[in-house]
């Protein structure tokens, strides 16, 4: 990717920052003229400044020779005059958003040593014809470096202070030449130490409007005194030979990238320090946090109140979580006894009908075994809290966060991400390192007894006790009878005692499930990392707006990050 690909990519993230920030976007569009648009090893030059300063005259000195008018009658250049190489006596004819502006009679070199460079002899700035300006303005966009020029007589005007801090956002500092005309007309006794004076003088005057745009830039380097009629003449302050040198030197292809890149930049940095001023960061995040260390405090002491404590757990408590639970508990107990687990799955088809009844009923008990839920909901007792920051905030208020919402936002996504952690935290699969027992001994005596009991009873009754003798009680005589009057339906009668005798182990078993289930429910909804989770999704029930002002925070912050780091890679590419 080349640099020109970058710098266009980084404007494209400065415009969404700047629609972040409410401002409209201040970058040029795919379709605006730029400088690359030009030529990539093509410098432009522009000489700016004000009326009579001598700005032709520099061209021509510049020049050798005469390529544009010099006069006394003002203006005297009202097109864009360039002073180009042969090799580029088309160039800025290509570009449509020059065209209208040039002048017809360009002057022509062949000057090897500065065919890379292209002077362009701009209008007066403070001239009567507003459409001057106009075409200075039209030209800006497409000059790598920039002479602003001025004389004896007018290097204190405002015309300079203003015009620097209306274009400083776009301007590479080290672009910049400051040039002083006209000290051929130093009329003093000690002509020397008056050019000395006022070279002193000059850089003052730069440094005093330049320095509060450019707090790091050095002028010493881009101040110049000269005499643009004069340029070879033994003139005290006449420093045209060292301009000549600095401007004309020659230039390798680095250089010239980074010159042709650098005030494009400049502007980027500028738009980024705007944006991040208007954006209010730093501003934002102690508002924020300021809100939501008072939402805490209060949510924490409406979570001290037993009714507050009542509700919730009921809400979280549900039936359906509880059974969850239960059922899987229940799973996991089965697994250590015998016979059991396959019975139950005999069962399962009643167990499922008898489930479907039970939902059809609407029955949603809370957490404590079957008491109803708390007669106060949940969002009763949290409006209050609302109500509480809607009254704070009128008294201080926080202008860079939205205005607090009427109304609670929805309690139910809260409370299923609430749910979804208790599942986790109390889910049977959560403890791995307490694998389900084996059946043990005593269970295997207990069930197998059960089962075997009745089928082996008859034959041992038969064997051991005479049912018409006298030898046995009278309720073994009866049992006795009982069991010859059923004949053949003795096995069945055996086989049902067994299955009522397994019933009441299972269902002796699922309510020590049920109730292992609302321990853990319990355990896991008092538990301080979860009271921390309650704390976050209740305030984003009563403080919604401050889970947006997070998110757009960060969101700037890392669109700051991302243009911030693409810059300081582009200012190393291009660094000498």
């Amino acid at each position: 990717m080349t640099l020109h690909d970058e710098l266009r990519e980084a404007e494209a993230l400065l415009d969404r920052l700047e629609e972040r920030s409410g401002a409209k976007p201040d970058s040029v569009t795919e379709d605006t003229p730029r400088n690359e648009d030009i030529s990539p090893d093509v410098i432009l030059v522009g000489i700016v400044g004000g009326t009579g300063v001598g700005k032709s005259s520099l061209v021509n000195a510049l020049a050798g020779r005469k390529v544009t008018m010099t006069g006394a009658r003002r203006p005297t250049t009202d097109r864009i005059v360039p002073y180009v190489h042969a090799d580029h006596e088309r160039l800025l004819q290509g570009v449509p958003a020059l065209r209208p502006y040039l002048s017809t009679a360009p002057g022509i070199h062949d000057v090897e040593t500065i065919r890379s460079l292209v002077l362009l002899d701009l209008p007066d700035m403070d001239g009567l014809i507003g459409r001057h300006a106009d075409v200075v303005e039209a030209a800006l966009p497409f000059l790598d470096i920039v002479i602003w020029m001025t004389s004896l007589t007018k290097y204190a005007d405002r015309l300079f202070s203003d015009w620097m801090k209306r274009h400083s956002r776009t301007l590479d500092p080290s672009n910049l030449f400051f040039v002083l005309n006209k000290v051929d007309e130093i009329s003093e006794p000690d002509p020397v130490r008056a050019a000395s004076r006022l070279e002193e003088a000059f850089r003052a005057r730069v440094t005093e409007v330049i320095q509060p745009l450019f707090s790091s830039f050095d002028v010493r380097d881009s101040c110049f005194t000269l005499s643009a009629l004069h340029p070879e003449a033994a003139i005290p302050g006449n420093d045209f030979s060292t301009f000549k040198a600095a401007l004309f030197r020659e230039r390798t292809a680095r250089e010239i990238q980074r010159i042709k890149s650098s005030n494009r930049i400049a502007l980027a940095r500028n738009r980024m320090s705007r944006a991040q001023a208007r954006l209010k960061i730093e501003e934002r995040a102690r508002e924020i946090a300021k809100e939501r260390a008072a939402t805490r405090k209060d949510l924490i002491s409406a979570l001290n109140d037993s009714r507050m404590r009542h509700a919730l757990e009921s809400k979280l408590g549900r039936r359906r979580l509880v059974d969850s639970l239960t059922r899987d508990i229940y799973r996991r107990t089965l697994a250590s006894w015998p016979v059991l687990p396959k019975f139950a799955f005999l069962l399962s088809p009643i167990a499922s009908l008898a489930g479907n009844l039970r939902r059809l009923r609407h029955l949603t008990p809370g957490i404590d075994g079957g008491a109803p839920p708390s007669n106060e909901p949940l969002d009763a007792l949290l409006t209050p809290l609302l109500f509480e920051r809607r009254r704070r905030r009128s008294l201080v208020p926080a202008p860079c966060l939205a205005p607090v919402p009427t109304q609670l936002a929805d309690l139910d996504g809260p409370m299923r991400r609430l749910e979804s952690k208790i599942e986790a935290i109390v889910s049977p699969d959560s403890l791995a390192d307490s694998p389900a027992s084996r059946p043990s001994r005593a269970r295997k005596v207990m069930i197998w007894g059960i089962i075997l009991w009745f089928p082996l009873i008859q034959p041992l009754l038969e064997e051991i006790l005479d049912p018409d003798g006298g030898t046995a009680s009278l309720a073994v005589r009866l049992s006795w009878r009982l069991i010859r009057m059923t004949g053949a339906a003795h096995l069945l009668v055996s086989a049902a005692f067994v299955a009522l005798v397994l019933l009441i182990i299972l269902g002796f078993l699922r309510a020590l499930a049920a109730k292992e289930a609302r321990r853990r429910v319990l355990d896991a909804i008092r538990q301080q990392e979860f009271q921390e989770d309650v704390l976050r999704e209740l305030e984003s029930v009563v403080a919604p707006e401050l889970g947006l002002e997070d998110n757009k925070l960060a969101e700037d912050r890392t669109l700051l990050d991302d243009i911030a780091r693409r810059l300081r890679a582009m200012e190393e590419a291009i660094a000498p």
